[in-house]
């Protein structure tokens, strides 16, 4: 007996109405990349999309990649040191 019930899985086509992105990260060497929703179909589940269109990393070649959405909030971000600070619209000085 499941411990949580099921939910629906998060699709190209939802990530796409929410303005967001998608993230693919390599478990092996921790690349990642932000890709484009160019030649995915809207119906198809994101943390599948590795596998089923046999992506491998570009760095290090390795197959252990994974994917999940990334979705734009309405702030800016900026990268400091590796790590993202979000900001404000008022900028400071």
């Amino acid at each position: 007996m499941p411990r949580y019930p099921a939910q629906n899985p998060v699709t190209v086509g939802f990530v796409k109405s929410a303005d967001g992105s998608i993230i693919v990260d390599c478990l092996n060497c921790s690349y990642h990349e932000i890709i484009s929703f160019e030649g995915l179909q809207d119906h198809e589940i994101i943390i599948d999309l590795p596998k089923s269109r046999n992506w491998c990393c570009p760095r290090c070649g390795s197959i252990k990649v994974d994917s999940r959405p990334k979705y734009n909030f309405g702030f800016e971000e900026q990268k400091l040191m590796g790590l993202t600070e979000k900001n404000s619209s008022s900028k400071r000085q």
